[in-house]
């Protein structure tokens, strides 16, 4: 079934809103304490105590007061503040819904900074959810929550200049510059699509040493889409010595990480395993793959 923007603005950023809210709990004995700040004025305090409402934690869930110690927050400029509000609007809470002024204290939110709702922006602008499309815009917004380390958005703008889109040329090689320094601090997603350029000559100079390399690296993170492909390398012998046991250690590892592309390819190699072979692939699949224990 085909869904509406709507649905699907109201969808995206309901989930942008629950990972903005998932900082540290504010412990329920430190409500009293906090409570008496905010009511002293302090903005903080007030994102705090408001936060707690909102949630439930440390105190009753109460939408109606979480509103307004937001908009007392926001009234002195916190970001975070203005982004609940957003999300409070959004989804009729404390407040009638209102998607109009959702779209408004998100984009307060992103003027001040916070890169939460910066990415939120740039979405919508990108797919046209909740406003009209625009592809620069988007990029703009994209690249200032990048700036902050978000790396939504820094995976974002890498898919963008990889895929290309109406409006944005394709640029491998922008996208390779953007996605090696995240590959280097250890983003698994980023290690894998790495080497996926590597392995394709896309933006870097081919070598399927280097794109083994950094595959494995993802794979050993637990990347999903990374186990899946090094499996494939293993089943087809493709850079590495083929076999087949390790193919289905991977390829199943990759299965419980909800990838579902190497189902097939599992399913034609598990009746070729030997009962013993079998009781292996499980005993690795709970335990650490063999070829993880070993250098490349």
């Amino acid at each position: 079934m085909k869904h509406s923007s709507r649905t699907r603005f109201t969808s995206f950023v309901a989930g942008a809103w629950l990972l903005a809210l998932g900082m540290a709990t504010l412990p329920g004995s430190d409500f009293s304490s906090e409570l008496k700040k905010a009511e002293a004025g302090d903005a903080e305090a007030q994102f705090l105590t408001g936060r707690s409402y909102d949630r439930g934690e440390g105190v009753s869930q109460d939408y109606a007061k979480a509103r307004v110690m937001y908009e007392k927050a926001a009234a002195q400029g916190n970001a975070k503040a203005m982004n609940n509000l957003g999300a409070l609007h959004l989804n009729g809470r404390g407040v009638p819904k209102d998607e109009k002024a959702a779209m408004e204290w998100f984009k307060k939110s992103a003027e001040k900074g916070a890169d939460r709702a910066q990415f939120t922006l740039g979405v919508c602008l990108q797919e046209g959810l909740g406003m009209k499309r625009n592809l620069p815009a988007a990029v703009e917004w994209f690249e200032r929550a990048a700036k902050q380390g978000n790396v939504d958005a820094q995976r974002r703008l890498v898919e963008l200049f990889y895929d290309g889109a109406e409006g944005l040329e394709r640029d491998y090689a922008k996208a390779a510059s953007l996605v090696r320094p995240l590959s280097e601090t250890g983003e698994p997603w980023a290690m894998n699509f790495l080497g996926a350029m590597y392995e394709f000559g896309y933006g870097v100079e081919k070598d399927d040493s280097a794109a083994l390399q950094w595959v494995r690296k993802a794979a050993e993170k637990g990347d999903g889409r990374a186990l899946f492909n090094l499996g494939s390398r293993y089943a087809s012998g493709h850079g590495v010595p083929r076999d087949i046991l390790q193919a289905c250690v991977l390829l199943e590892l990759s299965s419980k990480k909800g990838e579902k592309i190497g189902v097939a390819l599992l399913a034609e190699l598990k009746p070729t395993l030997t009962p013993e072979q079998k009781e292996e692939v499980k005993r690795q699949v709970d335990g650490t793959p063999a070829i993880f224990k070993t250098s490349p």
